[in-house]
């Protein structure tokens, strides 16, 4: 008989950091819904019920990415096959700046269209595109963060993730409140501090997990020489 304690320890140390990681990306958006319901008016929370929705749909477009990298970066792995690994990572990363770019591009150049396009009018429509407009500008960090979480983690590291999405949270939550209220040395921008806050949560999560990678966290290194486009291996992902 399988000893069930030697499976299920390990398998929750395991699958308890990324179960903590995963709530933490939705406690970015409930917190920045708590803020705008305590200080703002019904447009202002119609537009960051429709935010929210829609970073969700960007990071879902790198998770694409990211599932194609986790199999074979985790498959890769299992063969003891760790410089194709590393080269997994690598090409995963070009995909996703790639996806990036273009998905920056429309956002800053179509963010009215984009929020009308999902039937949000009036003063909501603004605020929600100018909130849109913020955001936009890390899309490709959170790109970063969004696949090379992912790669840690089909190699075993599944801690640095959760870490990283802490810091995340923490950094919006003092940027986004601290910017709305005008704490301290920092200006009081109101609505405009909501989306300023969550667009630094998310730079501090790509430029933290851009860091590990660099430093070959888990023998995920990020070299120059392994970022050239390989079509066959884009394929593969």
């Amino acid at each position: 008989m399988t000893d069930a304690g030697g499976v299920v320890r390990p398998m929750l140390r395991l699958a308890i950091p990324v179960l903590v990681e995963q709530s933490l990306h939705v406690l970015v958006s409930i917190s920045d819904m708590v803020l705008t319901g305590q200080y703002f008016d019904q447009s202002h929370l119609a537009a960051v019920n429709l935010m929210s929705y829609l970073l969700w749909l960007i990071t879902d477009l790198f998770l694409i990415v990211g599932i194609g990298s986790t199999a074979l970066t985790a498959r890769v792995t299992g063969a003891g096959n760790l410089p194709l690994a590393r080269r997994v990572t690598n090409q995963s990363l070009v995909v996703g700046m790639f996806v990036a770019l273009a998905a920056t591009t429309l956002a800053l150049l179509g963010a009215g269209p984009i929020v009308r396009g999902l039937e949000l009018t009036g003063p909501s429509a603004q605020l929600a595109g100018t909130y849109l407009r913020i955001v936009s500008l890390v899309i490709p960090l959170v790109m970063i963060e969004a696949v090379g979480i992912a790669c840690l983690r089909r190699v075993g590291d599944t801690r640095s993730g959760m870490w990283v999405m802490i810091g995340v949270n923490l950094v919006n939550i003092a940027v986004s409140w601290g910017l709305v209220l005008g704490l301290g040395p920092l200006p009081k921008l109101g609505w405009s501090g909501i989306a300023i806050g969550t667009a630094c949560g998310h730079a501090f999560g790509g430029l933290s997990v851009l860091a590990l990678v660099l430093a070959g966290r888990a023998g995920m290194g990020l070299r120059w020489g392994l970022l050239v486009p390989d079509l066959s291996l884009i394929r593969r992902i």
